[in-house]
């Protein structure tokens, strides 16, 4: 069995100065658990956070990733809640941007920009990005080229050196040649199937691509199940 180091191997030299990938499946729970493993694997003491969703509780995303990622403590969490007005419970953390629409583009990267520059200030030097999930912007938005340019916009505004940005969707949501659009936005594409027992990924990108599907384990991060579930 090939055994690959996927999360070492994350260039630095795409189209934005930090890693981005693209979690792609049918499942949500399950890429949120990579999503976790991946910054489980890459972040360190000291770094920072700014989580964005679009469906869900922002809060428990936040507190999912203070107990799954040890180098996220709640000090260094940012949420930006871009949901319609249907979420919110006690957030982990005193960093809450309300946006309230998935399709506010612009207070939503006001906010994320606003998260960036508090943690500068507070000379935090590595941030991470985790968008949970495309898949709202693409269902509701008439232009699915504005979702597109959204995702572009976001990553660009980051530029975290070293920091990693993770963005989810669901491939249903989109064409075949918005899925092809979004895979050259990305220095990595990543498919992921499977049960929180059995996941496998598939990837292509600057890293190089998978011989086909690959069980986690064997993609070079450590796999556990999260403690508990986004749904």
């Amino acid at each position: 069995m090939t055994r690959y180091s996927m999360v070492e191997g994350f260039p630095g030299r795409g189209r934005y100065s930090q890693p981005t990938v693209l979690l792609s499946g049918s499942r949500r729970t399950l890429l949120q658990e990579v999503s976790m493993q991946l910054f489980g694997e890459r972040a360190v003491d000291g770094d920072g956070v700014v989580i964005a969703t679009s469906r869900g509780d922002p809060a428990l995303v936040g507190r999912l990733l203070a107990e799954n990622v040890e180098a996220f403590d709640p000090g260094r969490i940012a949420l930006v809640d871009c949901c319609d007005g249907t979420c919110g419970s006690s957030p982990p953390t005193d960093y809450l941007w309300d946006v309230r629409s998935p399709l506010a583009f612009d207070r939503f990267e006001a906010g994320v920009e606003s998260a960036r520059r508090t943690f500068t200030d507070r000379g935090v030097d590595r941030l991470h990005f985790m968008f949970d999930t495309l898949t709202t912007q693409f269902r509701l938005a008439s232009d699915p080229e504005a979702v597109l340019q959204h995702a572009d916009d976001l990553a660009m505004s980051l530029g975290a050196e070293d920091g990693l940005m993770v963005f989810a969707v669901d491939p249903a949501t989109v064409t075949a040649e918005e899925r092809e659009r979004l895979r050259h936005l990305f220095d990595v594409s990543v498919e992921v199937r499977g049960e929180s027992d059995d996941v496998e990924l598939r990837w292509t990108g600057l890293v190089g691509g998978s011989d086909g599907w690959v069980p986690l384990a064997d993609a070079g991060i450590r796999y556990e199940p999260l403690q508990a579930s986004l749904g």
